[in-house]
């Protein structure tokens, strides 16, 4: 079942703050789902994201955020400019984010 094409996101929620990855535990997970996937692509995805077949990343985050809300199919927008190493993710009405690279070197 190609996955190629499709976005699947899973943003992690712990004690009320948006978008954190705790290693305190017991945070709640939510899977979206592109709405272009098919039933058996939605379920296998979510099915996934639950680490439940495997996968060190899925099983870490699954553990600390074992508490998972029932998933969601919805427009998943996402952009991304490797030159200025920048990418954009749109989820209407659930979550708009933006990462990059700090413009500014560090200095020590």
């Amino acid at each position: 079942m190609p996955k190629r094409g499709l976005n699947s996101v899973e943003p992690g929620l712990s004690k009320g703050r948006d978008l954190l990855f705790s290693h305190e535990g017991n945070g709640t997970r939510l899977t979206v789902v592109d709405e272009a996937a098919t039933d058996e692509q939605r379920e296998a995805l979510v099915a996934l994201t639950s680490g439940q077949h495997g996968g060190v990343g899925f099983e870490i985050f699954a553990s600390v955020c074992p508490n998972e809300r029932e998933s969601v199919v919805a427009s998943i927008g996402l952009e991304s400019d490797r030159e200025r190493r920048m990418a954009r993710i749109r989820i209407p009405g659930i979550a708009e984010m933006q990462i990059g690279a700090d413009p500014q070197p560090c200095h020590r």
